[in-house]
């Protein structure tokens, strides 16, 4: 009689980490030019708080502050239900939510408002894939002053 084979046990399931993020650059100023890639002319917003806010009513749903160079980056929980759902989260995020900064302008810069926010829509960016893990990424890329 032959011993059985042995088989090394290979995984049944293939789970994907799915995170999403939002980042940007704030600029230091209320009339900005935005190339079309995000990038601007001027001053950067240093050391600023960034909020992201949804819906009718902007909530706070998350918050973080720019770098030197005026970046600055937001990561969103991972939603249950895995990539489909992550993917419906990120579309609807995009939709209904704005990085905001709600600092006033003339904190970073004497000659400009010392009042309003600078606000921009989010932007769907392409899913970035490293192992199994798979990154929805949301763009502020044009910020605009609200007074």
């Amino acid at each position: 009689m032959t011993a059985p084979s042995v088989v090394e046990a290979q995984p049944i399931n293939n789970i994907i980490n799915i995170t999403g993020t939002v980042s940007g650059t704030a600029p230091c100023s209320f009339n900005a030019t935005f190339l079309t890639n995000g990038t601007f002319t001027g001053n950067p917003f240093r050391n600023t708080a960034v909020q992201l806010r949804c819906g009718i009513t902007h909530t706070l749903v998350a918050s973080t502050t720019t770098d030197t160079n005026g970046n600055f980056g937001i990561t969103i929980d991972p939603p249950t239900g895995g990539f489909v759902t992550a993917l419906v989260i990120a579309i609807r995020t995009s939709r209904n939510c704005t990085a905001v900064v709600p600092t006033p302008l003339f904190t970073c810069n004497s000659t400009q408002p010392s009042n309003g926010t600078l606000v921009s829509a989010l932007t769907r960016g392409p899913t970035q894939r490293v192992g199994r893990t798979r990154t929805l990424p949301l763009l502020a890329l044009a910020f605009t002053f609200n007074n």
